[in-house]
């Protein structure tokens, strides 16, 4: 007996999904839909809590980090959010070069940047336990070198302690990544 679906079968579920995929919250979908083809749980993205304070940041931090300017900057609103650990990786791919995750991931919405990662870094006692098999991408800020090289934070657990670091765009982002993104 063949147990294979009629495409006919699918027709009415792939248009509702392809409806989902082209809303405001086509990017939530899209993680979503990445994650059951590669045999995941679709909604089972890594989430916690974190309280921000919202302080602000001075101009010269850029100097201070190594950066002219930066090409975006997602401010840092104070309050408590949850945040998703998103995932850019297509089935099937290892890595993609940076500039690629920064595309899929400005499109999905990852929305916490520089400020965010600063802040986590110095109440780093606060991050769960459970994340420091991931490195932590902040890709709402863009930093700019005076050569024109675009980096952004990271954290990253090293050893026994959190770091705080700037990744070049054009090296390679593996799955152990994961970007960060508030959850409405």
């Amino acid at each position: 007996m063949d147990t294979r679906l009629a495409l006919s079968d699918a027709k009415g579920p792939l248009g509702d999904l392809l409806e989902k995929l082209s809303s405001e919250s086509g990017g939530t979908w899209l993680s979503a839909l990445n994650r059951m083809l590669r045999k995941e749980n679709p909604w089972g993205a890594e989430t916690f809590r974190f309280a921000f304070r919202g302080e602000v940041r001075k101009a010269n931090e850029l100097k201070e980090y190594g950066f002219d300017r930066w090409e975006r900057d997602i401010p840092v609103t104070p309050g408590e959010i949850e945040i998703e650990l998103g995932e850019f990786l297509k089935p099937k791919e290892e890595w993609v070069k940076g500039t690629v995750m920064d595309e899929r991931t400005f499109i999905a919405g990852s929305n916490l940047g520089l400020g965010h990662a600063l802040e986590m870094y110095e109440r780093r006692d606060e991050i769960p336990v459970e994340l420091r098999k991931f490195v932590l991408v902040f890709t709402g800020t863009v930093l700019v070198r005076g050569h024109g090289g675009r980096y952004v934070a990271y954290l990253h657990w090293l050893g026994d302690q959190w770091y705080l670091g700037f990744r070049w765009l054009g090296r390679d982002f593996i799955s152990r990544d994961r970007v960060l993104r508030s959850r409405k």
